[in-house]
């Protein structure tokens, strides 16, 4: 039996929608500060992880040890700044599941300025806390 949320994408509440925009928004800016504690705090008590780097279509962590140390890995190497990136630029929800696009200034291999582009597939529980960060992104 899986321990996932089941995907509802036929039933769309507002109060739900709220809630899960709320989470989305602290995730967004704790990813900005490098925060994963707080990222944890949003988190289910088994979260799935799936990274957009690693072997074949990406790594999948699972459980909170794994995705806290997946997180620490991923922010540990990214510049902090007073300035954050913003928050995804266009964010979708349908059911208990949201499309956030984003935008994120990174180095290059070869060490010049770039800008990653990807999206999140996020799954909510019925408390609003994300169950499943699917990451996709485009390569430079």
């Amino acid at each position: 039996m899986s321990s996932e949320p089941s995907i509802d994408s036929n039933h769309q509440d507002a109060k739900n929608t709220s809630a899960n925009a709320e989470t989305l928004r602290r995730f967004a800016e704790a990813w900005g500060k490098g925060d994963v504690d707080t990222l944890m705090s949003l988190m289910t008590e088994n979260p799935t992880y799936r990274a957009s780097t690693g072997a074949g279509p990406g790594a999948v962590y699972q459980g909170r040890d794994e995705v806290r140390a997946a997180f620490s890995r991923m922010l540990g190497g990214a510049p902090q700044s007073a300035n954050p990136p913003p928050p995804a630029a266009e964010v979708a929800f349908f059911g208990n599941r949201a499309l956030a696009f984003w935008k994120l200034p990174f180095r290059s291999p070869d060490g010049t300025p770039a800008i990653v582009e990807g999206v999140d597939v996020m799954t909510f529980d019925e408390r609003g806390r994300i169950a499943i960060k699917d990451a996709y992104r485009k390569s430079w």
